[in-house]
């Protein structure tokens, strides 16, 4: 789980082939590192209609939480910064490192799992068009879209119309992905590339493998045109899941990257912009993003 096996058997199938066949030329893989952000929810505050915003106020009163009263007063006043807006800081970091990372936006109705703010809103719009700029557009199917093709058609058109171009890569919300139900829906809607084959409670390379290849349908005996990526690590599972702290993640995530560097594999992790505000419980974890972006877009080995 923690290695991919896959690459680590086919270089030494390939040493072996080699002793008998000298002269067979073997193309070779190249390392790539490609930082992927989960837009679950875009801003803490911002965006919501009255409803939501009465309903989280009721909800703070009866908590007698003072704290979340006073931070959404002060943003929804703009005398301070929403804590989820971390898209400046973002933009700095992958610049500094030559990095087009990908943007997974969740766009389905709100729901108990699906709670960002509504596609039709201007802020919503307008941070799909900042974000392209910056990188790559995809679809985050919702919970509860459950590979309804025509719920994910409408999901992906939700950000499509403001996106550059068509969309053509997803990541399931939670990562929920059924075989073969999730890769036969992306490929009937044109999603070439999927980002969903990773480990909520683990880090490590789901399918063993960490390069990317296309998923093989075997209730049809036929390759689906959907090129799957493995992610190694999610922030989530470094500090929910594993409970590690942001020290003993750096070392969690350096030694992936120097296995993945190791077999010329994809390094893909995945990030969501709440947990790198480096506020309450992501205190400290700016460092473990920061220390992660600048090993892994390190191409020596």
């Amino acid at each position: 789980m923690d290695d991919p096996l896959v690459n680590m058997w086919a270089e030494e199938l390939k040493k072996i082939i080699l002793l008998e066949y000298p002269a067979i030329a073997f193309s070779r893989n190249k390392y790539s590192f490609i930082p992927t952000i989960d837009i679950d929810t875009a801003y803490a505050h911002l965006a919501r209609n009255i409803l939501i915003t009465t309903g989280t106020y009721l909800k703070a009163i009866i908590k007698v939480d003072y704290k979340t009263l006073f931070e959404k007063t002060l943003v929804l006043l703009r005398l301070k910064k929403d804590p989820y807006n971390t898209y400046h800081y973002q933009e700095v970091i992958f610049t500094k490192y030559h990095s087009r990372p990908i943007y997974f936006f969740l766009a389905g109705k709100r729901g108990h799992y699906d709670k960002n703010i509504s596609p039709n809103s201007r802020k919503f719009k307008g941070l799909v068009k900042r974000l392209n700029l910056m990188g790559e557009v995809g679809i985050h199917p919702s919970y509860h879209s459950k590979n309804h093709i025509e719920t994910v058609e409408k999901e992906t058109e939700n950000v499509e119309r403001y996106s550059i171009g068509k969309i053509t890569c997803s990541r399931q919300h939670y990562l929920r992905l059924s075989l073969p139900e999730t890769y036969r829906c992306l490929a009937k809607l044109g999603i070439t590339d999927d980002y969903s084959m990773a480990y909520a409670p683990a880090v490590g390379f789901r399918a063993s493998i960490c390069t990317p290849f296309y998923f093989y349908d075997l209730r049809t005996e036929s390759i689906l045109p959907v090129k799957i990526h493995s992610s190694a690590i999610m922030d989530g599972t470094l500090k929910e899941y594993l409970k590690l702290s942001p020290n003993r993640s750096i070392m969690v995530v350096k030694e992936l990257i120097q296995k993945t560097k190791s077999v010329n594999g994809e390094f893909i992790p995945i990030w969501h912009n709440h947990s790198i505000n480096d506020k309450g419980g992501w205190k400290n974890w700016k460092t473990v993003f920061e220390t992660m972006m600048e090993a892994a877009s390190d191409k020596t080995t």
